[in-house]
């Protein structure tokens, strides 16, 4: 299932959505940001486990610095092509 673009409810209720979607080493991630404040981002880990989505919050600092760099890289080839 493909969340790109979709709001969805985390478990302290608060709602994210969800700007991209990376696959990076057979794993899923998910760029997210919180529709309430915007200055509430994360990068999560996406599974799913019977027929449930589960996000974890990606917290690997070297991780998380080059996943960054490659949710920029795709955010700034998405804004090229609307530009």
């Amino acid at each position: 299932m493909i969340i790109n673009h979709q709001i969805i409810t985390l478990q302290d209720n608060k709602k994210y959505f969800v700007l991209e979607e990376l696959l990076e080493e057979r794993e899923r991630y998910c760029l997210i940001i919180n529709i309430e404040d915007d200055s509430d981002v994360k990068i999560t880990l996406r599974n799913e486990n019977n027929g449930k989505l589960f996000l974890k919050e990606v917290d690997d600092k070297k991780l998380l610095n080059d996943l960054s760099l490659k949710f920029k890289t795709m955010l700034e080839k998405d804004q090229e092509m609307y530009s």
